[in-house]
């Protein structure tokens, strides 16, 4: 591994124009990529992608060298197209080895065309990969520009993002494009430690979306943000869902990544109101606060997901309190509610605090005192 393009591009020239006076030469194909293994390593796809963008790390970082080695395993399995070319010199493909001149133009370009990859469940290289390395004269102006094209994501659902996109998940595509030079490693839409990709291919359902992709240990991290309707009856911002994607022993595996939480926002007539689910473990946790003109409701619930279970805690506040007689005002109500199972869990939902020892506060979204712990078939258990 070299430090930078520009020694990555000088040991390329080199070796290169050791061997290819005799490339010529040789009587086969085979012959003739025996030979070119001296000078790039072995002539496969993948080998070449890690060859051609062999960057140190002070220089590359770590988005770059974890996304070449997942793509090049990739390819390992799949054996998509592809060909190498130097223009008016050489031509290199699963079968042939073409040489198209007795020797090497003074200034070269290394063109690497791969095709479609599937990546792992849920991702995939749609549209190819573009790798391009200039070898000028003035070897210290050599640059490098990496594409991915139409890098597709369609992450894992769970029964709440399903009520938001019904059909499945929806499919998100982009293009990420590395550029390398003397001064360093950057990319289209971000830096080293993690970019924005430039959508392609957005579904007509949803708002604003957003696809992130991010270096993460030695995999690579793609994450969504999307707005969508919620059955129609609210607004649901989602955050961060997405796949984790690495190369294990097996080939390229994908770990479904939740989303880190979801807002929603209610305006329907007279009701108005916003909350918030957070992802936690396996579940969403979080609070909503609703506005029907003279009633105040408020909620505070767990939510699973696979197998479906809610408890939540509900108040409702009256404005102005009802009349009751006798001097006596209801100023408001609440409860607890749970439907399916709780799968053993606690659910930290009943409140009980106040000015005095037992008087209940049915604002339980404020106010959390007491555990109840939730047995498999939903029963609470004080």
């Amino acid at each position: 591994m070299t430090d930078s393009v520009v020694e990555l591009a000088t040991g390329l020239r080199q070796a290169l124009t050791d061997v290819f006076g005799t490339l010529a030469g040789l009587a086969t194909d085979e012959q003739r990529r025996e030979a070119l293994k001296t000078a790039l390593g072995d002539v496969t796809p993948g080998a070449l992608l890690g060859r051609l963008t062999a960057l140190g790390a002070d220089q590359a970082g770590q988005l770059l060298p974890t996304l070449v080695t997942i793509v090049a395993r990739a390819v390992l399995e799949a054996a998509p197209d592809w060909h190498l070319e130097i223009p008016g010199a050489l031509r290199v493909d699963a079968t042939h080895v073409e040489v198209l001149a007795p020797a090497l133009p003074s200034e070269l370009l290394f063109g690497l065309r791969v095709g479609a990859v599937p990546i792992t469940t849920g991702v995939e290289v749609h549209g190819g990969i573009d790798l391009a390395l200039t070898v000028p004269a003035d070897v210290t102006k050599a640059a490098l520009v990496v594409t991915i094209g139409g890098l597709r994501l369609r992450p894992p659902g769970d029964a709440l993002l399903a009520l938001l996109v019904p059909g499945g998940g929806p499919l998100f595509e982009g293009d990420v494009t590395a550029r390398a030079d003397a001064r360093g490693v950057s990319f289209d839409g971000g830096g080293r430690s993690g970019v924005s990709l430039p959508l392609k291919t957005v579904p007509p359902m949803l708002k604003a979306p957003a696809l992130y992709l991010a270096p993460r240990d030695a995999a690579i991290r793609l994450t969504l943000s999307f707005g969508a309707s919620l059955l129609g009856l609210a607004d649901a911002t989602v955050e961060g869902v997405g796949a984790e994607v690495a190369v294990s022993g097996t080939g390229v595996t994908a770990t479904p990544v939740p989303a880190d939480g979801i807002g929603l926002r209610l305006a329907l007539g007279p009701a108005k109101g916003a909350g918030y689910l957070k992802h936690d473990g396996d579940r969403y946790a979080g609070a909503m606060s609703l506005g029907l003109g003279v009633v105040d409701v408020k909620a505070f619930g767990v939510l699973h997901t696979s197998p479906f279970s809610l408890l939540a805690v509900l108040s409702a506040e009256f404005n102005p309190p009802v009349e009751l007689g006798l001097a006596f005002t209801l100023n408001a109500v609440g409860g607890i509610v749970g439907v399916g199972s709780g799968g053993g869990d606690e659910a930290e939902l009943v409140g009980r605090a106040g000015a005095g020892e037992g008087e209940w506060r049915p604002d339980g979204v404020e106010v959390v005192a007491e555990l109840v712990a939730v047995d498999g078939d939903g029963e609470a258990l004080h």
